[in-house]
Order: structure tokens, then C-alpha cells, then sequence
């Protein structure tokens, strides 16, 4: 099983041969052209979820401990047999593609990486990304989000 994540309007997702995993704290709104499996405890609370990154990061880790990286990757690897060892991809809204983005998607893949040395890629996303969206005063800096240091 290879982990992937992307965002939900990924036109790719249409033909990505595996298991669509929603982890958002809600159901998109929009219509999908694939299945989703959705699972809103993966995705930040609601008490954080418009934090700024530097409160963000803390919390929504110390949520991933909560849960444990047992249970995540025992959700995400019987998901995947269900399918026969499919590969898994995990979604969220927002397009890191764009400078200034961030998203729980990539701390969680960290999360993952960081204790089970499996490596999670961003899914290929041939949509060119929307630069219109004004950048929030509570967005970190791209480069803050690849490799945040866990403590």
C-alpha cells in the first residue's frame, strides 16, 4: 500500500485506482466523481480548525497522538486490504500548490512518516492551481509545513 494525499477537487482522483479518503472537518459540498470514504477524525477539530499555524500545529498533533499512529495506520491499512492492497489517498480542501498554503493533510502524512518511515507523497494534481485566493495573515509559510519537527 502506498499513502498519497491531494486535495478533494484533484480532477486526477477520477481515476486513482484505490481508496479516497475524505479527513476534513466537513463533507465537501460539491459534487465527486469518485467514491469517498470519509473519516472527519483525521481532519482537525472544530475548536482549532481556523488557528493560526503556530497554535495549529501543536494541537492537531497532540490530537494525532490521541488517536495513536497504531489506530491511523490500522484504519488506513484494513481500508486498503478491503480493496485488495490498494493504495490510499487522503484529502483535504486547500491547494498547497500555492504559496502560503498549508494544510493538516501534510502534517499528518509527516506524522505518518515521522513514526512508521513510510514516505507519503502529494498526488499529482494536473489542474493548475487558482491564484486569486488572498493569502490569511494565519497562513504559515510554505516551507514551515514539510518537515515540521514533532516534539
Amino acid at each position: 500500500m502506498k499513502i498519497f494525499t491531494s486535495r478533494y477537487s484533484n480532477k486526477a482522483l477520477k481515476d486513482f485506482d484505490g481508496v479516497i479518503i475524505g479527513a476534513s472537518v466537513g463533507y465537501p459540498r460539491f459534487p465527486l466523481p469518485y467514491k469517498l470514504t470519509f473519516r472527519p477524525g483525521l481532519g482537525p477539530d472544530r475548536s482549532f480548525k481556523n488557528a493560526p499555524y503556530e497554535e495549529y500545529l501543536p494541537l492537531y498533533i497532540a490530537k494525532l497522538d490521541r488517536l495513536g499512529v497504531g489506530a491511523i495506520m490500522g484504519d488506513l491499512d484494513r481500508l486498503s486490504q478491503e480493496r485488495g492492497d490498494a493504495d490510499v489517498v487522503i484529502l483535504c480542501y486547500e491547494d498547497i500548490r500555492i504559496e502560503g498554503e498549508w494544510c493538516h493533510r501534510r502534517m499528518l502524512a509527516d506524522y505518518i512518516t515521522q513514526h512508521t518511515g513510510i514516505e507519503v507523497e502529494e498526488l499529482d494534481n494536473p489542474t493548475p492551481p487558482k491564484l486569486s485566493k488572498p493569502t490569511s495573515p494565519a497562513r504559515a509559510p510554505k516551507s514551515s509545513y514539510t518537515r515540521p519537527i514533532y516534539q
